[in-house]
């Protein structure tokens, strides 16, 4: 089992498994994992029938998008950032958010507490916390539960968006090939002409001022800094520069200028975590740069913070891919298609068992192990433990039951964290007759007993391949 991609939150990730699941692991104080507290990958609570296709992580909640064209959400909501109503702020199971009439989603994004997500109408919508004006919505004020359409200026529709779990700002791409942001703005983050009725934050869209004769094709934003990269293949950052993270000598940058690039190297993706970035180069090596107090640079400095994009260690013989930021973690694809993570360690945040509260060398995330079957039920009966075949599975005795088919739920952990019960099985008890004679009293239909077999895999929820012999 693999991971196709990954996305950080502040100190939680969530991971999209080769199984079809949608992992997570780290912090989860406000229940933004999904599932019981784990320091491991575990599968996120998925309503049945349901799958999810692609998900967000913000500040300390997440949402994605499910199978049905619904999109979930789940973790803190005291801004409103869940879009529907909960009876606390904490400990929200994933549930769905009401799209507007006639409306379903096709992406979602997640800010530090607000989100957003793409319409199939094309317009954007957005909910959560409007402080600083990042719902777009040409004030700045309330928080929204409901989704609100951004206000895109006219005839212009947003064709990437992209925000971050640190971020109280937005950047997106438009139609018209302008980059736009809105949101705070304390920092020059907009990289344009502040608002001066609004002082550090700008409700609408508005253009990203460019280099002359340069557009921008990619972007991320940071805490208070925003990078993109230009038509020119140079990389471009603005905003606050105080900890390295504009990857070049200036501490403040009002509009973009240029990062500092590797000799010969282009950088094809980028991240930018809280107050650091990491970009993946041509050479395939990933380089870093900007504030490294828990090793989030993947490298060993003299400082805590260097502002030159510098070469990431690396496994031996592993390229890492697809880089991803968080508050103060980091993680990255491996071409031996495991999962790497490095950082901050505290609370699981790196998915797998660091000595101390940090390691700036990537380390393999575990993977979910085997699933373990702990108690049986076929029907209305009682709950049967299995026996460990000691062999990859496991078995149980069928209670006497009426003929005809029946439901077996099984009581499952992974990762010793319970999961939701998998009920996709189904037993057939049949009967044995005994045909009357003439003039006989019936047919006898004994309750029939047969033999279990439950077979692990290392896919979680695929307990529901369990085949069952009758003896």
């Amino acid at each position: 089992m693999r991971f196709s991609w990954v996305q950080s939150g502040d100190d939680f990730s969530l991971a999209l498994g080769s199984d079809g699941n949608l992992y997570s692991w780290g912090l989860n104080y406000d229940y933004q994992l999904g599932h019981t507290t784990s320091g491991k990958p575990v599968v996120v609570e998925t309503p049945a029938g349901v799958r999810y296709t692609q998900a967000a992580a913000g500040q300390t909640f997440a949402l994605a998008l499910g199978s049905d064209g619904y999109v979930y959400t789940w973790g803190n909501n005291t801004y409103d950032q869940l879009g529907r109503s909960t009876f606390g702020n904490n400990y929200n199971a994933p549930d769905k958010v009401a799209p507007p009439a006639g409306i379903h989603y096709t992406r979602v994004y997640a800010g530090d507490r607000f989100a957003l997500a793409s319409g199939s109408d094309g317009n954007l919508y957005a909910w959560g916390d409007n402080s600083a004006g990042a719902l777009g919505q040409g004030r700045i004020g309330a928080t929204s539960r409901n989704p609100l359409r951004v206000a895109a200026p006219e005839g212009i529709t947003f064709t990437q968006v992209f925000t971050g779990p640190s971020s109280r700002h937005v950047l997106a791409l438009g139609s018209d090939g302008n980059l736009y942001s809105w949101g705070y703005d304390d920092s020059f983050q907009l990289g344009r002409q502040r608002n001066a009725l609004t002082a550090l934050g700008d409700p609408l869209p508005g253009k990203v001022k460019a280099p002359t004769g340069i557009t921008f094709t990619q972007a991320s934003t940071g805490l208070n800094f925003s990078l993109a990269l230009g038509s020119d293949n140079n990389l471009y950052s603005w905003g606050n520069g105080l900890k390295s993270q504009l990857g070049n000598s200036q501490m403040i940058s009002m509009y973009p200028s240029n990062v500092i690039m590797p000799s010969g190297v282009n950088f094809t993706r980028f991240v930018a975590g809280r107050y650091f970035a990491i970009a993946a180069g041509s050479d395939g090596n990933l380089y870093s740069w900007g504030y490294n107090d828990y090793g989030q640079l993947g490298r060993d400095i003299s400082s805590t913070s260097d502002y030159l994009p510098t070469k990431l260690e690396a496994p031996a013989g592993i390229t890492l891919i697809q880089p991803q930021a968080g508050d103060n973690h980091s993680s990255a694809i491996g071409s031996d298609g495991n999962t790497y993570s490095w950082g901050k360690s505290a609370d699981g945040v790196l998915g797998r068992d660091v000595s101390g509260n940090q390691d700036s060398h990537p380390g393999k995330v575990i993977f979910p192990g085997v699933g373990i079957p702990k108690l049986v039920q076929f029907g209305n009966t009682s709950g049967i433990y299995p026996t460990d075949n000691n062999d990859g599975t496991w078995k149980v005795t069928t209670p006497p039951y009426t003929p005809g088919p029946v439901t077996v739920t099984i009581n499952w952990t992974l990762n010793g964290v319970k999961q939701l019960p998998d009920t996709s099985n189904t037993y057939l008890y049949t009967s044995i007759s005994v045909l009357p004679r003439a003039g006989g009293a019936g047919i006898f239909l004994p309750l029939a007993v047969g033999l279990l077999i439950i077979m692990a895999t290392m896919a979680a929820r695929r307990l529901r391949k369990a085949r069952s012999q009758k003896q």
